[in-house]
């Protein structure tokens, strides 16, 4: 991912909503706040081990210039980030069709183009799942 401080900052209090909207207390919420940024939010992050027993890696997404560079900066190691691109431009433009009994051709054409998104996504290592993963596995050990 290639965020900028402002977009890092909205995702990690979105995880902090989600989090709440389940229960977790306001104490667990901060404290996987402050996990996330810890383990995310600085450009040239060294590598680290987030899910024991897996080879470090790098892990920063927070990568524009605005950012905090970490105390222990690596710059050398990342390569330069390119802006992620839509993998589907027709998503939110439903195809027309006709109704039958088993749904609507539009329904099915959306569905099919939000598939292939989320197929397109996944191909490419989505970093913003493993990072949910481990924000789940940090509100689990919490």
């Amino acid at each position: 991912m290639v965020l900028s401080n402002a977009e890092f900052g909205y995702f990690v209090t979105q995880v902090g909503l989600a989090a709440a909207s389940f229960g977790v207390t306001q104490d667990d919420a901060t404290a996987v706040g402050m996990s996330l940024s810890k383990a995310f939010g600085y450009k040239c992050s060294p590598e680290m081990m987030i899910i024991p027993n897996t080879p470090a890696e790098q892990q920063s997404i927070c990568t524009e210039a605005d950012c905090p560079t970490s105390p222990n900066a690596t710059c050398a190691a990342y390569s330069t980030f390119a802006k992620p691109s839509l993998a589907a431009s027709n998503i939110s433009s439903p195809v027309g069709g006709t109704s039958s009994a088993s749904g609507s051709s539009t329904a099915r054409a959306s569905s099919s183009a939000v598939v292939q998104s989320v197929n397109a996504a996944a191909a490419t290592g989505s970093v913003a799942g493993i990072i949910l993963g481990a924000a789940a596995l940090a509100v689990a050990a919490l």
